[in-house]
């Protein structure tokens, strides 16, 4: 019988780990991209923003040679950050993620381009203003600029739709199932977490050390393990992209306190189940 209630133990807190290792990973995707005031902290703007606007730059140097030739990619750089201000990313990336956030999911999300349409005129002016200089004297600039902006604000639509309609099923279930237990995701992870430490308590009620000491090896197991999956993630994302190491970033960063945090609780629990029993518990012989 006391076999059989060890190997319980043992799977038990064998289960623990993949627990700790996935529900930390969701508690920091929670924490961060899937909230929306991760869009308007710093940690963003630093972070991401400038990849942002970088990417867009190049993109109009890419379609728009002549822009290229005329304005230095600095210049084009600030007046992008003048139409796409770090506002506008966070409050389009809060409205969409208030639309997903809904059950049923919504078969598309709207995304509004009214507040970069609003911001147009102001780069456009000041980006002849810098490439004036380089154009011929008799070119009618103001004319051409009215035209330039006006097409630029008749090219760009009101709104941007993502279909979520094109999505698998099972894409869609999960997502829903997602969007469900966000809310009580913490809760869950933490009741998990305590009712594996009650259970191998209740199989190994005694003597009242060896629970502190199986309690505490699966706790600091889980931490330990956390620890070197965060380590192994942050090299790993050094061989990619520089883009991917950013997205892991974040992640990364809000893991360390969950995981940190489990292996000091695991370290006090060995040490209360080494050290406890031999000065106040004082077990007996029979035990």
């Amino acid at each position: 019988m006391n076999i059989f209630r060890g190997f319980l133990a043992i799977v038990t807190a064998l289960t623990l780990i993949p627990i700790v290792i996935f529900g930390t990973l969701i508690l920091a995707t929670t924490n961060t991209y899937l909230n929306p005031d991760f869009y308007r902290s710093d940690t963003f703007e630093d972070l991401f923003y400038d990849v942002i606007v970088t990417e867009i730059s190049n993109q109009l140097i890419e379609n728009q040679a002549e822009l290229g030739k005329l304005l230095d990619a600095s210049d084009i750089k600030e007046e992008v950050r003048t139409v796409i201000t770090p506002e506008i990313v966070s409050s389009t990336i809060e409205d969409a993620l208030i639309q997903i956030n809904q059950i049923p999911l919504p078969d598309e999300i709207i995304i509004s381009t009214g507040a970069i349409k609003a911001n147009l005129p102001l780069a456009i002016d000041s980006l002849f203003e810098k490439m004036q200089p380089n154009l011929p004297i008799e070119l009618p600039i103001d004319s051409i600029k009215e035209q330039f902006q006006n097409e630029m604000i008749d090219y760009i639509p009101p709104q941007v739709s993502l279909p979520l309609s094109e999505l698998p099923q099972e894409a869609r279930n999960g997502l829903a199932i997602i969007i469900l237990g966000l809310d009580h995701f913490l809760e869950s992870f933490l009741l998990s977490v305590g009712l594996h430490l009650a259970i191998i308590g209740l199989l190994i009620w005694k003597p009242a050390q060896k629970i502190l000491k199986w309690i505490g090896a699966a706790i600091l197991a889980s931490g330990i393990i956390t620890f070197a999956f965060i380590k192994t993630l942050m090299i790993g994302t050094e061989s990619f992209e520089e883009l991917i190491t950013l997205i892991a970033g974040p992640i990364l960063g809000t893991m360390y306190p969950w995981s940190i945090g489990f292996i000091i609780a695991g370290i006090a629990c060995l040490a209360l189940g080494f050290i406890l029993p031999h000065t106040i518990l004082m077990p007996t012989k029979n035990e």
